[in-house]
């Protein structure tokens, strides 16, 4: 087990995570080399499309209940102003259909992987460092305490490997994990990274902004959700299927950092949305706390409204207007739809009106020329 911060980066996907168990292993790398085969065109810009879309839809209500949503604005199927969010104001006259550092962050990450070997043998944390801190620079708005003291702590100079040595668990992991790994699982499909390169990868980046269990089990779980939304199609995707790996991943994962698993864990939360049977939206709310900023509920939270309909837009509209971290849960959903149905699912009248959009689509159009993806 990992009890002591030396032992972090003593191989813990061997040592520690459990995937000397050979069919986890072998279940892992199937899913990636599906994902590699399915891979196209159309899946990336439905990833990143999807993504950009949640965001800009759901950043003005973000905090909002799906109570105060209701009563002020109906129901929102369009960008409304960003000022309505608090975090904006610190902005002059934001534009509509503004993004956030959900967008801003799944960017850096996979600008980090332009510099990875292309045939996948190594997940680089050097690229990856570089691009977190250039998105610092560029602006912090919206980003979470960890997050932010993570970034001034390496423009400080510490070392990315002693960061994690650095932090004490605050009993509270947000979104950003999650939000950060999209660049990397379409990364690791392009080039059929080994489940094991990519797993102790993605442990690193969770652990440059939040030491606990659930910031590295929120970014294998949905690491591996993308892949396996990448390798489906809209009749072959088997919600049982999905949810069974989320919790299993979600639970290998808890033996990352035990000292810091509280009661709950993302894999309890993830079980009880097996147990309920029920993906209607009054049932998640409650089960989940109205999908507020903690990733212990705000993924479950997710994944029972995409669990409900997976292959439609309607089901970020959804996400808006139930409420909490609408712009991140939003998000979240937006890249799974867009992994399994490509971009056509999205709306292209609120795609042409996002500002981001001509960024994303050089970052895609550089991703598909780099990894010579045809179809």
């Amino acid at each position: 087990m990992l009890n002591q911060p030396n032992d972090i980066h003593q191989n813990p996907t061997q040592a520690d995570l459990g995937l000397p168990l050979q069919n986890m292993r072998d279940r892992c790398n199937q899913l990636i080399e599906r994902a590699h085969n399915a891979l196209s065109r159309e899946k990336i810009y439905g990833v990143l499309h999807g993504i950009m879309l949640g965001d800009a839809l759901g950043l003005p209500v973000e905090t909002y209940s799906s109570k105060e949503i209701a009563e002020r604005f109906g129901r929102v199927t369009n960008f409304l102003d960003p000022n309505l969010n608090v975090f904006m104001r610190e902005l002059d006259a934001p534009q509509v259909a503004s993004t956030s550092d959900d967008l801003q962050l799944t960017l850096a990450g996979l600008k980090a992987t332009f510099e990875f070997p292309e045939d996948g043998s190594r997940f680089d944390m050097d690229p990856v460092v570089q691009t977190f801190l250039e998105a610092f620079e560029q602006t912090d708005l919206g980003w979470g305490k960890s997050t932010r003291n993570a970034a001034k702590a390496l423009k400080a100079g510490v070392p990315w490997q002693e960061l994690s040595q650095l932090r004490d668990w605050n009993g509270k992991t947000g979104n950003g994990i999650p939000m950060k790994i999209a660049g990397f699982a379409l990364h690791a499909a392009a080039t059929q990274m080994d489940a094991d390169v990519l797993i102790k990868g993605i442990e690193e980046v969770a652990l440059l902004s939040h030491r606990s269990s659930d910031g590295i089990s929120s970014g294998l779980t949905h690491t591996f959700a993308l892949l396996y939304f990448l390798g489906s199609t809209p009749e072959s995707f088997s919600k049982e299927a999905f949810l069974q790996l989320a919790i299993d991943i979600s639970t290998l994962a808890e033996r990352f950092l035990p000292e810091s698993k509280g009661e709950y864990t993302l894999a309890t939360r993830l079980r009880m949305l097996e147990e309920s049977k029920n993906w209607e939206p009054p049932e998640a709310e409650k089960l989940f706390n109205g999908g507020n900023s903690e990733v212990r509920d705000s993924l479950p939270f997710t994944y029972a409204y995409v669990l409900k309909e997976p292959a439609t837009y309607r089901t970020i509209e959804n996400l808006v207007n139930a409420g909490g971290d609408t712009d991140s849960t939003a998000a979240l959903a937006g890249g799974l739809i867009g992994a399994l149905c490509g971009k056509e699912v999205f709306p292209q009248n609120l795609i042409s009106q996002i500002p981001t959009q001509t960024e994303v689509n050089k970052f895609v159009e550089k991703f598909v020329l780099q990894h010579k993806i045809q179809s």
